[in-house]
């Protein structure tokens, strides 16, 4: 056999030895370690299952305590003639409301200032003002008038900041916010049921309340500031009790 064709099959001889080694490798970590394992990683995603709704009620009550400031402004050349005056002024109010039955608690001063008055250039001081302020509450809710005009007939010359509230709110709060869950429930039902959601159990429920200024009364005979006018007339109104609620709902 000529040299060259010995050479070509031993070749493929060792070819295919190495062939058959490979595939018997292979079988045997088959068969001996078992199946190679699989490995899948797999991700729920939670799904939001409340559904939230609000709405809000108010109750109108009539108020039984109301709230005024009154104040006096006074001008002077010196500094401590304008704060003399206004205490003078202040102190004499303070003690005819006392007479009146207004009790001393009810009785707050909230405001005291002495500030210098400059020209029209801003550099030369002409006056001193002096200014003073109460704040009286009162529950008799009819003589609020007769405050407002016995401060300006003993020399107030500001009236400001009345308004009316509730002393105890709690009870129109409760009827408020039980008016805010039922609303909030109707209106659940009819958005579930037009958006084809069904609702189950309320999960939760949260409350707001919207902060009250109360009523602001109306003062008429305004011209009285001057202390010719007319008795002050005092209308109360209604003190408006707002609640504001959110339920949140499971859904099936």
């Amino acid at each position: 056999m000529p040299e060259h064709i010995r050479l070509l099959l031993r070749s493929i001889l060792v070819y295919i030895f190495k062939i058959v080694f490979v595939v018997i490798f292979i079988a045997s970590v088959f068969k001996y370690a078992g199946p190679i394992p699989l490995s899948v990683n797999t991700k729920t995603l939670d799904k939001d299952t409340t559904f939230y709704v609000s709405d809000e009620a108010s109750v109108f009550v009539k108020p039984d305590i109301a709230t005024v400031t009154l104040a006096i402004t006074t001008n002077s050349l010196k500094a401590q003639e304008a704060k003399d005056t206004a205490n003078n002024v202040i102190n004499k109010i303070t003690e005819e409301l006392k007479k009146l039955g207004v009790k001393e608690e009810n009785i707050k001063t909230t405001g005291f200032n002495i500030y210098p008055n400059y020209s029209n250039e801003g550099r030369t001081i002409t006056s001193y003002s002096g200014n003073v302020s109460l704040e009286v509450k009162e529950k008799d809710l009819e003589r609020i008038n007769t405050i407002i005009d016995t401060a300006l007939a003993n020399g107030a010359n500001q009236v400001s900041g009345l308004s009316f509230d509730v002393e105890d709110r709690d009870k129109a709060v409760d009827e408020a916010r039980a008016l805010a869950i039922k609303k909030a429930k109707m209106k659940a039902e009819k958005v579930a049921k037009e958006s084809g959601i069904k609702l189950g159990r309320v999960l939760n429920v949260s409350e707001f309340y919207p902060f009250n200024y109360g009523s602001l009364g109306k003062l008429s005979a305004a011209e009285g500031l001057g202390g010719g006018g007319g008795q002050t007339e005092i209308q109360p109104g209604q003190t408006e009790i707002r609640v504001n609620v959110t339920l949140s709902y499971e859904t099936l």
